[in-house]
């Protein structure tokens, strides 16, 4: 689960059958030709368009270009499937997987499998279909964020604790153990967002009084190590490289209403990696590749003040080239939610009559 925060629903609750229903779409070469160009020439944005519902959204690609997410399914509505787009197949719904009512894709690994929530925890592979990943201590729902090429699966977990309320737990998920806790930073809550091939772990865990929501990197050797914030008390991490670069948004201060993206490094600690719009705006990073390239979003004004509603713009941002906007499919807003090694950034973007659509983002030069 990529826990995009004000951007993807989280908490899906699942739909009964799977519903494998093929839609029309263009080859990727005509899509290529038709799509509307995106703020930074160097990059074109294509629309994936929906299984049927005015919105959907892509939260994941792997090294093939395999994208998932999640898309409503009828007009109108947000009812979220679970989707798997190929260049091969277009946009596969992956129906609900068993679940009650709907079911959304957060993950996606080189070999193909698919994790998310459908009402619980699952992967899901072409070969084997899907399975229920369990819970932690009794508990009754749990929803899987990510997923490494070795298979290992990470997430949140909700369980009883023994004063009738209930605790949310980060887990990590192995074939051979299970689902094991990872605990917290002294907190009561915790999530793991994503893992990466070296089986490192990051998300948030709340801490002890006063309560804040700090970045964890975790490790088999160190357990849950604690990545700090920007000075203010919501700093979710949200994605991992393979040299163990870890991404995501936090508040600069207890008085700075907005969120900024960042980047932690072992070498330099966690930095904020800037804005479009300049001092004042927010911006947040949701997914970055072994190259470094992170993806997220940034307010595209500059000068935004508190209570402003900016529009978010999908960025891709470099240590070479700093923050690169992105655009739109030719509305106001998009988010890039994942980037894989070959620079193929996926998210979501606003089209000219207002629906959000899954979009990837192709460099062209």
């Amino acid at each position: 689960m990529k826990r995009l925060t004000n951007q993807v629903s989280l908490t899906g609750s699942i739909c009964a059958e799977a519903l494998h229903i093929k839609p029309v779409f263009l080859s990727l070469a005509t899509v290529l030709l038709l799509a509307a160009r995106s703020q930074c020439a160097d990059y074109v944005a294509i629309d994936l368009g929906t299984l049927g519902g005015s919105s959907s959204q892509a939260t994941a690609v792997n090294n093939a270009g395999h994208i998932v997410g999640s898309s409503g399914t009828e007009s109108g509505g947000f009812t979220p499937h679970a989707f798997l787009w190929t260049p091969a197949n277009g946009m596969q719904d992956l129906g609900t997987l068993g679940g009650p009512l709907q079911a959304s894709a957060y993950g996606i690994n080189n070999a193909g499998k698919v994790v998310g929530d459908a009402g619980y925890a699952f992967v899901w592979s072409a070969k084997k279909g899907t399975q229920d990943l369990g819970t932690l201590q009794g508990g009754a729902s749990a929803v899987a964020s990510g997923i490494n090429n070795a298979g290992r699966v990470v997430g949140e977990a909700l369980f009883p604790n023994t004063s009738g309320g209930f605790l949310s737990h980060a887990f990590l998920w192995t074939a051979a153990n299970g689902m094991q806790d990872l605990g917290t930073l002294g907190g009561i809550f915790s999530g793991a967002t994503a893992i990466n091939d070296a089986g490192s772990v990051v998300g948030y865990s709340l801490t002890p009084a006063p309560v804040s929501a700090h970045a964890f990197l975790w490790t088999a050797a160190n357990g849950m190590q604690d990545l700090g914030t920007l000075g203010g008390d919501f700093c979710p991490a949200l994605a991992i490289n393979n040299a163990g670069w870890v991404v995501g948004e936090a508040h600069v201060g207890p008085d700075f209403p907005f969120r900024r993206a960042f980047l932690w490094t072992a070498a330099n600690g966690i930095q904020d990696i800037g804005t479009l719009g300049g001092i004042g705006a927010g911006a947040g990073a949701y997914g970055i590749n072994n190259a470094g390239q992170v993806v997220g979003w940034s307010s595209a004004e500059s000068g935004a003040t508190s209570g402003a509603i900016a529009r978010h713009h999908a960025v891709v941002w470099t240590a070479a080239n700093g923050m690169q906007d992105l655009g739109t499919l030719g509305g106001r807003e998009s988010v890039a939610t994942g980037i894989n090694e070959a620079g193929l950034i996926v998210g979501w973007a606003h089209t000219a009559s207002g629906e959000s659509h899954a979009c990837v983002w192709k460099r062209v030069k």
